[in-house]
């Protein structure tokens, strides 16, 4: 088997990395409060909808359906880039633990290279079977390759948009399903003149809590790193920063975030205040 070497990795390649997981990170809670916003929206409008449609407002109501149209477009390139940057990530960070493999084995496979050109008189099985290893490693290292992650993103599907006549139908069926159900249901018993109205004990009707749950997952990051993508994220920010929302988008503790700043405040590169 024809032996290969991968391309020794360095740190500036590990911090890129981590600089890349940071950003993907941004992005996935970016597009989960887009995506959240796009269906309360596209809910909003169907009612809209409905509501002209009840009145006969036939050209409101394919108004509100071709707006819809859109919004459900948006909602599917959001989702779908919202997929690829989850994938885009969980292979980076394979990709980042196999360079730290490979930095801790790298020294230990020279030494043994070097043995085996000593022995090979006598044990030729040795050398070959070490050129095979090396094989199989530069392998993944080379179906982990960050080039070809990057370049799948721009792999996005064609056909996005939603027919504003299909939306426009779906929502008018749903109309006359809910006019057929009012017609069978008894009428409320009409209010006898005289009579004031009882005052209802019931508390309002409370409209539902949206909450966004994602996952903050801390990856293992030396002090270093951690000083280094809080200061560009102070920069980013502009000098001004939430402590729990800092530490959420970097995927970091809070207690991680404070002692960083700390450390960058104590090496002159940041001035606190507020803390």
């Amino acid at each position: 088997m024809r032996s290969r070497r991968a391309r020794r990795p360095t740190p500036q390649d590990l911090k890129a990395l981590n600089t890349a997981i940071i950003s993907l990170t941004r992005i996935e809670n970016k597009l989960a409060r887009r995506i959240i916003s796009l269906e309360n929206e596209e809910k909003k409008y169907v009612e809209l909808c409905k509501e002209a449609m009840k009145k006969r407002d036939l050209l409101g109501a394919r108004t509100y359906a071709s707006y819809i149209a859109s919004i459900r477009a948006s909602l599917k390139v959001c989702k779908t880039c919202a997929a690829y940057a989850l994938e885009m990530k969980v292979k980076l960070v394979c990709y980042r633990e196999m360079i730290t493999i490979w930095q801790d084995i790298g020294p230990s496979l020279r030494t043994l290279e070097d043995v085996a050109n000593k022995v090979k008189g006598f044990l030729p099985w040795l050398l070959e079977d070490l050129r095979e290893f090396q094989d199989m490693a530069s392998s993944i290292m080379d179906s982990l390759n960050p080039e070809e992650v990057v370049r799948s993103i721009s792999v996005l599907e064609s056909s996005l948009s939603s027919s504003s006549k299909e939306v426009f139908e779906e929502i008018r069926k749903a109309t006359l399903i809910e006019a057929n159900v009012d017609e069978f249901l008894p009428s409320p018993p009409e209010q006898e003149l005289g009579e004031a109205p009882k005052p209802s004990h019931e508390p309002p009707e409370r409209e539902p809590i949206t909450v966004s749950l994602s996952y903050d997952g801390a990856y293992a990051m030396s002090p270093e790193e951690i000083d280094e993508a809080l200061l560009s994220y102070i920069r980013e920010a502009g000098g001004r920063i939430n402590m729990a929302r800092c530490a959420k988008e970097l995927g970091l503790s809070i207690d991680d975030v404070r002692k960083s700043l700390n450390r960058l405040a104590e090496n002159g590169r940041i001035r606190i205040r507020g803390l």
